[in-house]
């Protein structure tokens, strides 16, 4: 009988802990998400900043009003869905590959920034578009899985918009 409730207790004990397990890889999960998710929300909205100030194209600035408009409305609402992850807020300063793709536009001639500008979006928006459809589908944060679900549909738009941007660009020879 002894041996029963001794087994029983260990049984439960370990029950206990798979499930602390599975709450912390949850929770790193949603952490990861939120991090990436506010270094590319912050970058987005300067690298916005820097093209409506620098860009000669009529149409690249319009766009990059809208992306400014759209970033900062999604990092108000990053704030409010992320209030339960270790990651609260969208860095103002960069690192990385993002500090570096920033440098980099800042650095272009003017006559090149258009160009660049574009191409960096496409790209960074294929990125985004999975990083924010995977955690839409399987994220396990109720408030970030809507966030991502939500700002899904900005996501598509920007990309539709900059594809035909690309097209539509003149390129430096």
């Amino acid at each position: 009988m002894r041996n029963l409730s001794r087994l029983a207790v260990a049984c439960v004990a370990a029950a206990l802990m798979v499930i602390g397990l599975a709450a912390r890889a949850e929770k790193t999960k949603a952490d990861a998400f939120a991090k990436a998710a506010a270094e590319a929300l912050s970058f987005q909205a300067q690298v916005a900043r820097l093209a409506g100030g620098v860009s000669t194209n009529t149409e690249v600035k319009a766009f990059s009003v809208t992306m400014l408009a759209d970033y900062s409305a999604a990092i108000t609402k990053f704030r409010q869905a992320a209030n339960e992850t270790a990651v609260k807020e969208a860095p103002e300063e960069l690192q990385g590959k993002l500090k570096d793709m920033l440098d980099k536009l800042r650095m272009a001639p003017t006559a090149s920034f258009d160009s660049l500008f574009i191409d960096t979006q496409v790209a960074m928006h294929r990125d985004l578009l999975v990083l924010f459809s995977g955690y839409a589908g399987s994220g396990e944060n109720p408030a970030l899985k809507k966030f991502a679900a939500d700002f899904l549909l900005v996501l598509q738009d920007h990309q539709i918009r900059l594809e035909t941007l690309a097209k539509a660009l003149p390129r430096p020879a």
